[in-house]
């Protein structure tokens, strides 16, 4: 039994991740996501600060995000 709010769609979609000043975290593709978040594979094992900035490798959607939890370079992430 699902019980997630919105239902989640599989995505391989590769993103880069800003911190709150401009900084590229780094790089990133996205497992699955819905209306409310996403999960995140990460090409690097370091933790995520609380919130950051998801932008499409070809720049036009830039999302403010908040880290929901993190485990090595799999993250879930909640759209603000």
């Amino acid at each position: 039994m699902n019980r997630r709010r919105h239902t989640r769609m599989i995505s391989n979609r590769r993103v880069d991740l800003y911190s709150s000043d401009a900084i590229r975290l780094c790089k990133a593709a996205i497992v699955d996501w819905s209306a409310s978040g996403a999960k995140l594979f990460l090409t690097s094992p370091d933790s995520l600060p609380k919130a950051f900035t998801l932008v499409t490798r070809e720049g036009e959607e830039q999302v403010r995000c908040s880290l929901s939890w993190q485990h090595e370079a799999i993250a879930g992430i909640a759209f603000r």
